[in-house]
C-alpha cells in the first residue's frame, strides 16, 4: 500500500489493535492490522499518523551510519549497546575474542607469518 508517497508494508493478524512502526535504517514503515480492519480503515490509520512517520523516517535518514569496519587495533565497536575500543594482539597462542574490563574487546589472532 502507498499512502502519500510512501510505501506501507501491511501485515493481517488476529489482534485486537493496529500497530505501526518506523524502522531503521531507511525509515521501512509496516503495520500490523487486525483481520477484522478493512484497506480503507487501515489507509486512515496510516493518514492520520502521517506527520510521525515522516518526522521519523527524517530522524533515521539523518543517523550517521558506521562506517566500514577494518578490525585494527583502536577501533572503537559496539557490543550490545555499549561502545568498546578493539585491541588486536598477534599470538602464537589460542585465538579467541574477550571484553576486558568495561572499555575494551580484546581479539586474539595468529601471527601473521
Amino acid at each position: 500500500m502507498e499512502v502519500g508517497g510512501i510505501s506501507v508494508e501491511v501485515v493481517r493478524k488476529d489482534i485486537k489493535h493496529l500497530h505501526l512502526g518506523v524502522y531503521p535504517p531507511e525509515g521501512r514503515v509496516r503495520v500490523a492490522a487486525p483481520l477484522r480492519l478493512d484497506d480503507e480503515a487501515v489507509r486512515l490509520a496510516v493518514i492520520s499518523r502521517l506527520a510521525w512517520i515522516r518526522r521519523k523516517r527524517d530522524g533515521f535518514l539523518k543517523q550517521e551510519r558506521q562506517s566500514r569496519r577494518e578490525f585494527v587495533s583502536g577501533e572503537s565497536h559496539y557490543f550490545e549497546g555499549r561502545r568498546y575500543r578493539l585491541d588486536v594482539i598477534e599470538s602464537s597462542g589460542p585465538v579467541g575474542i574477550r571484553l576486558r574490563g568495561n572499555a575494551w574487546i580484546e581479539m586474539r589472532v595468529r601471527s601473521a607469518t
